[in-house]
């Protein structure tokens, strides 16, 4: 077995869940349960907020690029490379940001993938085995981003005792990867290539890949400039994204 292979973690070993160590205000030891709760609620969010930032300029767990890739195999319809940052080829509507999640309990936030995800985001972690008719012929390059850049905790415990101290919570997105107001995600297409009826996916191919579309008949609206093409207008047709929300009767 080559070493690289020998110092391969075993899978199972680590949790597919991080907690970021968020700082949080003094006085909340003496504050009410719901007021409690309120903290970190509001910790949760701009935590999902500060990830999902880290996540989009290709960091790591410490703020650190993650390292780049070979040329992807898998192409656009018009040849041209899928060119998103590693874990993340197709930017904000890859499963390693749409499937991420939080979850508190009032005493601290933790994160997770929903979906299973995680295992797979796990075998980056650990640099795990690439294994060929049994045998171990190397592994992957470590890409770990179970975390939060210590700069990015700094700014969640600062955002999050100012926003709870001030009685403003910060008010829950439609999606973590929506636009800053939470109304809509550019989804990334391919630049090249000149749009054609038949050529974009369907609602029920969107609808297979677990997303929800409209089309968006607003002349005007904000853009997630994160989702799209750097330098390149995003052609076709523009999509608004409905989470799965329940409608209100």
């Amino acid at each position: 077995m080559p070493a690289p292979c020998r110092s391969v973690v075993a899978p199972g070993k680590l949790p597919l869940t991080f907690t970021p160590d968020i700082d949080a205000p003094p006085e909340l030891a003496n504050a009410s349960p719901e007021r409690r709760k309120e903290f970190w609620r509001t910790a949760a969010r701009i935590a999902m907020e500060v990830k999902q930032r880290e996540l989009s300029q290709g960091l790591d767990y410490a703020g650190r690029k993650l390292r780049p890739v070979k040329p992807r195999k898998l192409k656009y319809q018009s040849g041209h490379r899928l060119d998103g940052d590693p874990l993340m080829p197709h930017r904000a509507m890859s499963r390693t940001r749409r499937l991420l999640r939080t979850l508190t309990m009032g005493v601290k936030v933790t994160f997770y993938w929903a979906r299973g995800w995680g295992r797979i985001v796990d075998y980056h972690r650990r640099g795990a085995a690439i294994m060929r008719g049994g045998k171990c012929v190397g592994r992957l390059p470590v890409r770990n981003v179970f975390g939060i850049s210590r700069k990015g905790i700094d700014e969640i415990s600062q955002r999050a005792a100012d926003a709870w101290r001030a009685g403003q919570p910060v008010p829950a997105p439609i999606h973590q990867v929506a636009s800053p107001t939470g109304l809509s995600v550019q989804l990334p297409m391919d630049p090249a290539l000149k749009p054609k009826p038949g050529k974009q996916p369907t609602v029920a191919e969107w609808l297979a890949m677990g997303v929800k579309v409209t089309e968006s008949k607003a002349k005007v609206r904000d853009v997630n400039t994160a989702t799209g093409i750097p330098g390149i207008a995003t052609p076709g047709v523009r999509l608004q994204l409905d989470w799965g929300r329940k409608k209100r009767r």
